[in-house]
């Protein structure tokens, strides 16, 4: 009795693309294409997926990573195109990038988990991704390796030299007779050191990192200027990033190519501004892979949405946002004193009592004009201090103060305002004011006396009065 297995189409069809047409050049050398085609019935997710190549010389790189929900509707196609000069527009590609394809290369097509789904070579090339043999011939301008069909089927017989044809085809050689005097050179045998000889196998170094990053601009710097990605050199010794490649990971993706003389010092940085990669970080959340040219990819660096004016940046343990911009230099992260990443007192904050103006209006509500006006009342010493600004209210300190941003320093006190006291000195001199001849102080002990003395004669003059009053009184 024989069994049947059931096997669900879905897995098996989303491992069964195939690459069914390649151009390497058509008006200009960098008009390249690759077209892949999904056999089954349904629409299938491409997303994670990769284009890579190898070329003459077998060494790989990274064509593109599809972005996610990247789709290939039931028996339709996905198209990748090179980005120069809006090619990719011209064809209606669905993803771009600024790789090439050339003569004598090859192609392959892995899943995310980096296992090679279709692969094709054409010409001669070392260690080309292949299906047994490479296409023979390097195709021409406007001249394209298409998959061959059998009665409206691909042909998949895991052979590129069966399984592809050149459209239109080559026009074939013409040679010109040898004259019979003429004799054809014997072929010169392989040395045994040229059989032996193995692909050399490229060695990239490591410590190359994505160090700082800044999505969403301060105010007053547009994103499409001010936008960086910045590479770290961990090494001490200078690298050559010729051929790397770094790509954003989320929305309408972009691939940057370092181009040939790159290099970057010993413990030192590179900064790409945005206008020089085309590479727009989305202040909403965004992602950066970096490849080396093999297409390995050696770092990654993925955030949720950008605070304003705050870049990303890495530290030993964990990236953090920071306020302090260091492109070209050393992270200045603010020192933090809890788990929690409260900053400490003043650190990465705006003294409102001491910052310019370009700086208090990075604080919610304090504009350009009240920020001149919190300037002309200066000294503030508290942040409830900031009603005094006009249109400063309670929800408005509440946003301030959730904010973050503005400080004042707490070792600043109001001036202290001393009531007036009169020691005893003041009313002892004032007794002793008929005793003016005497140019030095009088002494405490005989102020005191005088004192004495000066309240016995007011009671003796009180006594003598009540006594007179008495004899008045008839008896």
């Amino acid at each position: 009795m024989g069994f049947i297995f059931l096997i669900p189409l879905k897995s098996v069809f989303a491992e069964n693309f195939l690459i069914v047409e390649v151009q390497i050049a058509g008006e200009k050398d960098n008009n390249d294409f690759i077209k892949i085609y999904n056999p089954s019935n349904e629409d299938l997710n491409i997303a994670g997926y990769k284009l890579r190549k190898r070329s003459s010389t077998g060494s790989k790189s990274s064509i593109r990573v599809f972005p996610q929900d990247s789709k290939i509707p039931a028996k339709g196609y996905f198209l990748w195109a090179n980005s120069k000069d809006n090619f990719h527009l011209t064809v209606s590609a669905d993803v771009c990038s600024t790789a090439t394809l050339a003569k004598n290369n090859s192609i392959a097509l892995l899943n995310p988990a980096g296992i090679i789904i279709d692969a094709l070579a054409w010409g001669e090339s070392q260690n080309p991704f292949v299906e047994e043999v490479p296409f023979p011939e390097n195709p021409g301008h406007n001249q394209k390796l298409e998959r061959k069909k059998i009665a409206g089927v691909y042909q998949d017989t895991n052979n590129n030299a069966n399984d592809f044809y050149l459209n239109p085809p080559s026009k074939p050689k013409t040679e010109a007779p040898l004259q019979e005097s003429e004799t054809q050179p014997e072929p010169q045998p392989e040395s045994d050191l040229e059989l032996l000889e193995e692909p050399k196998t490229i060695i990239y170094p490591s410590g190359i990192v994505i160090n700082e990053i800044l999505p969403n601009t301060p105010v007053g710097i547009r994103d499409e200027e001010g936008e960086y990605i910045e590479i770290f050199n961990q090494n001490d010794f200078e690298v050559d990033l010729t051929g790397w490649q770094i790509e954003d990971t989320a929305g309408r993706t972009t691939t940057y190519t370092f181009p040939q003389g790159t290099k970057i010092l010993a413990q030192g940085f590179l900064v790409l501004y945005r206008p020089t990669s085309k590479i727009t970080l989305n202040n909403d959340g965004d992602g950066l892979n970096l490849f080396q040219p093999d297409g390995k990819i050696i770092n990654t660096v993925n955030y949720e949405k950008a605070p304003r004016g705050q870049s990303y940046n890495r530290t030993d343990s964990k990236w953090v946002w920071s306020t302090i911009l260091t492109p070209g230099r050393p992270n200045e992260i603010p020192v933090l004193k809890t788990e929690e990443a409260e900053f400490v007192e003043g650190v990465g904050k705006i003294d409102i009592n001491t910052a310019p103006l370009e700086d208090l209006v990075k604080i919610v509500h304090i504009g350009e004009a009240r920020a001149q006006e919190l300037i002309s009342l200066r000294p503030f010493y508290s942040l409830d201090d900031l009603t005094r600004i006009k249109g400063i209210g309670a929800k408005a300190l509440e946003d301030i103060k959730k904010q973050g941003l503005a400080w004042v320093d707490p070792t600043l006190k109001p001036p202290k305002i001393e009531k007036e006291t009169e020691p005893i000195e003041k009313g002892l001199a004032a007794v002793g004011e008929p005793f003016k001849p005497f140019e030095k102080q009088i002494p405490k002990s005989l102020s005191v006396f005088l004192i004495a003395l000066a309240l016995a004669i007011f009671s003796g003059i009180i006594i003598l009065i009540l006594k007179r009053k008495l004899k008045s009184l008839p008896i």
